[in-house]
């Protein structure tokens, strides 16, 4: 999940995880081309959804994570 959401180039290892309880995590560090490696732990709890869409929440969270992290100093959010 977090895999899926890195762009072109990067280095990422990651660890997917899923509970019978209706929870999904990614934990990972992402390495990308310039700068130093970020760590991202993204755990989402929603029982009453499915398992592709929480995996969607965690990779959504993951392309917003990254985003927000490697944005140069004073740029418009």
């Amino acid at each position: 999940m977090i895999r899926a959401s890195v762009p072109w180039g990067w280095g990422v290892g990651d660890k997917t995880g899923r509970s019978g309880n209706g929870a999904n995590n990614d934990i990972g560090i992402v390495q990308p081309p310039t700068g130093g490696p970020i760590f991202l732990a993204i755990y989402v709890a929603a029982p009453d959804a499915s398992p592709e869409a929480r995996d969607s929440v965690v990779a959504a969270a993951a392309k917003i994570s990254i985003a927000a992290l490697t944005r140069p100093a004073g740029a418009a959010r």
